[in-house]
């Protein structure tokens, strides 16, 4: 898996984690509007949905990575 495609983290009932690498892709997983996950993302970068679907709640994290220094000869 390519790390630098990862944009956001969803984790399901505590026990499931799942990379995602659009919004797109998280509302067509999880059954939530995907303008809702962004709206409540833009906040803080993580946030609670809940799909009225299935009735699961998910938590979903911007995925953020650090960035490599580069080494000095």
């Amino acid at each position: 898996m390519d790390l630098s495609k990862i944009k956001y983290i969803v984790f399901e009932d505590y026990k499931n984690i799942t990379s995602y690498q659009s919004l797109r892709d998280i509302s067509a997983a999880i059954k939530v509007d995907s303008s809702t996950i962004s709206k409540k993302l833009s906040k803080t970068g993580e946030c609670f949905c809940k799909s009225k679907s299935t009735n699961k709640e998910y938590f979903i994290q911007k995925f953020t990575r650090v960035a490599e220094e580069e080494v000095g000869d």
